[in-house]
């Protein structure tokens, strides 16, 4: 499969209107979490932790796209992080 990478307008233009939208928040109270911090260490002290649960999950939800197609095929997926 050749990867191309385009800008949003150009995705626009090549593939359409994108048909699906949605957005993922990181969740402090996720058990993955929870279950690595010290006893009284509070999660805003540990960005290195919730980032990288953030990005587990993020990854699983990108195979879960584009290897076991939960959608259907998929002609393009863009994502964006925000911090």
């Amino acid at each position: 499969m050749l990867h191309r990478y385009l800008d949003s307008m150009s995705l626009v233009q090549e593939f359409g209107r994108p048909p699906l939208f949605f957005t993922i928040t990181c969740n402090s109270n996720w058990p993955e979490i929870k279950e690595y911090l010290a006893p009284g260490e509070e999660v805003q002290n540990r960005p290195d932790l919730v980032v990288r649960v953030f990005k587990a999950k993020l990854s699983i939800l990108h195979d879960r796209i584009m290897k076991d197609k939960i959608f259907g095929e998929v002609a393009s997926m863009v994502h964006v992080v925000e911090f």
